[in-house]
């Protein structure tokens, strides 16, 4: 299995991601907006100015919403692919991502695994796995082009690149806190479980 199919396969799975991802967030602001334009327009009919407000509030923060995160919410996956591979030092934090399906905030239905990576301009990079293979094409891609960058999760990172993502690497190796993908249990797992699926080898 060449490089080129692996990286042909790690492309479409990041569009993939980016499209079901830009589906749901345009999806999400035309709801809030056609309800503030719905409020907006009942409280004009009713005279009930409270409603008018909340509408006119909730348009305009669609809109502020739309205008700030055009950019990132148009950034496809064929983009990130660029990013990842040409520019890697512009990614500075992969965080694995657990999200649980609860029936009444007690019996957990099912678990889905997820990997957010994050760029010194405040980006983030969802990608899900639906299937073992779509996980090991990631896999790929996460240890070929970023194996040196900060991998998992703890307050003091979230803190850290929330307080500015351009000095999140520089200060978690000032507290030894820094961890790179390469130099974790993940990785090694990662590398055994692509040879024995045969996944980075020269092969036609």
């Amino acid at each position: 299995m060449n490089k080129k199919h692996l990286d042909s396969r790690f492309r479409d799975l990041l569009n993939r991601n980016r499209d079901k991802e830009k589906l749901a967030t345009y999806a999400a602001m035309a709801f809030a907006a056609f309800l503030g334009l719905f409020l907006l327009i009942s409280g004009i009919n009713i005279g009930f100015h409270v409603l008018t407000f909340i509408g006119s509030v909730l348009i305009l923060i669609m809109v502020g919403m739309f205008s700030y995160k055009r950019t990132e919410i148009n950034r496809g996956g064929d983009a990130w692919f660029d990013i990842i591979t040409k520019t890697p030092e512009n990614i500075v934090w992969i965080m694995p991502v657990v999200t649980k399906h609860t029936v009444g905030v007690v019996i957990t239905l099912y678990k889905e695994r997820s990997f957010q990576i994050k760029t010194t301009d405040n980006v983030t990079l969802n990608v899900k796995c639906d299937d073992d293979d779509d996980q090991l094409y990631l896999f790929y891609g996460l240890t070929t082009y970023l194996p040196n960058v900060h991998t998992g999760y703890t307050k003091e990172a979230r803190y850290l690149y929330d307080d500015d993502p351009t000095t999140f690497e520089e200060k978690l190796k000032e507290r030894g806190s820094f961890t790179p993908l390469i130099s974790t249990d993940v990785n090694d797992a990662i590398n055994q479980q692509m040879d024995d699926m045969g996944i980075g080898q020269d092969e036609e």
